[in-house]
C-alpha cells in the first residue's frame, strides 16, 4: 500500500507500507453474530457479546465491560465483540 501525505512545506511525499496479517487476528475470528445490542430508555443493554465497550462520539470511554449502561440522551459507540454499533438515546 502506497500512502500520500503532504509535508509542512507543502511537498508530497510517498510512504510504501507493508502490512502482514496474521491468521489469529483475522476479524472473522471475532466477531459474534449473537451479540444483540438494544435501547430502552435511557438504557443501554448488550446481550450475548464476551466484549462490551460503550464509547460518547468525542471517542471518550463511558463503560468498559457491563452489559448494561445508563446513559444520557446522546448517541453512542457501542463495541461488541469488536463490532460497532451506532446507537441513538433519546
Amino acid at each position: 500500500m502506497v500512502v500520500v501525505s503532504a509535508t509542512q512545506k507543502g511537498k508530497t511525499q510517498y510512504v510504501r507500507l507493508t502490512i502482514n496479517v496474521d491468521a489469529s487476528t483475522y476479524i472473522g475470528d471475532v466477531i459474534n453474530p449473537n451479540a444483540k445490542v438494544s435501547v430502552n430508555g435511557n438504557t443501554i443493554k448488550v446481550s450475548g457479546a464476551k466484549s462490551v465497550n460503550v464509547f460518547s462520539t468525542t471517542g471518550a470511554l463511558i463503560s468498559a465491560g457491563a452489559d448494561t449502561i445508563d446513559v444520557v440522551a446522546g448517541v453512542y459507540l457501542v463495541v461488541a465483540d469488536g463490532i460497532t454499533h451506532k446507537v441513538l438515546v433519546k
